[in-house]
Formats: C-alpha cells, sequence, structure tokens
C-alpha cells in the first residue's frame, strides 16, 4: 500500500500523468466519478486516463498533495485511501480538493496488473 500510495503523490506533486503508469489496470478500466478532477464521469483505460490527466496537469499546478492518514495495512479486498489536492490554475487563487483512490492490492490472479480502480471525491 505504501509503494502505491508513493507512486500516487509523486505523479499529482509532480504533475506527471505517465508517473501513474505502475499503478494502472492493464486490462481493467478505472473508475472516474470526481467533479473536482472537472473529468466527465466514466471508466477510463489506462491510456484515456493518462492523456485526460495530462490534460488536467497542464492546467492545474500542485502547491500540495497529501493523504490524508497513512495507508492502511495490507488487508483483503479494496482499500480506499483519501487524499487532498491543493493546485493553481489560471491565477485564481490555490484550490483545495479531497480525493479517494480505491485500490485493489492483489487479486490472486498473478498477472500483476495495477492496483487502482477508482478516482472519487473524497466524501
Amino acid at each position: 500500500v505504501d509503494a502505491v500510495a508513493a507512486v500516487i503523490e509523486r505523479a499529482f506533486q509532480r504533475g506527471d500523468a505517465d508517473a501513474l503508469s505502475p499503478v494502472l489496470p492493464r486490462r481493467l478500466k478505472v473508475l472516474v466519478a470526481s467533479r473536482g478532477l472537472g473529468i466527465t464521469e466514466g471508466y477510463y483505460g489506462a491510456d484515456q486516463l493518462r492523456v485526460l490527466l495530462r490534460r488536467l496537469f497542464e492546467r492545474r499546478a500542485t502547491d500540495r498533495f497529501t493523504f490524508l492518514e497513512s495507508p492502511p495495512s495490507e488487508a483483503p479486498g479494496p482499500i480506499t485511501l483519501g487524499a487532498r489536492w491543493v493546485y493553481s490554475e489560471n491565477g485564481a487563487p490555490p484550490a483545495d480538493i479531497g480525493l479517494a483512490f480505491t485500490l485493489a492490492l492483489d487479486d490472486g490472479d498473478g498477472d500483476g496488473d495495477g492496483p487502482l480502480r477508482e478516482i472519487r471525491d473524497l466524501r
């Protein structure tokens, strides 16, 4: 969990969509349901999501990205990590949004598919 969280954190801090590649699934699509990201809700393949996030990171400069608490210990089933992303866009005052990243760390099939399954607004 720590390694996956570090990949996500680094990608957002650097504004580097390609840095998310190790956590993106190759076979499955990722659900994005976040008004804060400004991406139309839907399921996206890894390549589609990288393109959308590249465009997003071109407009938004990260001031801070942090997970709200330590990642939980390894446990069966999906894990959700909450994060805060503070960014600036087009000279506006910094915006602060909460994001929830749902991970499936090991589905047991040994295919090594990336664990990211959902990105949602944090409730």
